[in-house]
């Protein structure tokens, strides 16, 4: 199980929500953040996703391939993003 899955399930979020948000964050990063403030999560867990992302930019990567999306659209987008070095 993912780190970001850990948390949407920490607060119960429905499988088919995070399958629709994990779609999205691939196919266009700026719907996925209206998804994700439709789910109505704390703030905390806000961070907790958060910090998830900044210490391991390969964890969203992770999550949407948990969630079913294909390699080629993960790749894709993968390409399209600037690899911060720390």
């Amino acid at each position: 199980m993912t780190d970001i899955l850990k948390i949407f399930e920490k607060y119960q979020v429905e499988v088919e929500k995070l399958k629709s948000l994990a779609s999205a964050v691939n196919e266009n990063p700026m719907a996925a953040m209206g998804l994700l403030q439709q789910l109505q999560l704390p703030p905390e867990a806000l961070q907790e996703l958060m910090g998830v992302v900044m210490m391991n930019p390969q964890a969203l990567k992770d999550f949407a391939k948990s969630m079913g999306v294909d390699e080629a659209t993960i790749d894709n987008l993968s390409s399209k993003i600037p690899n911060p070095k720390p």
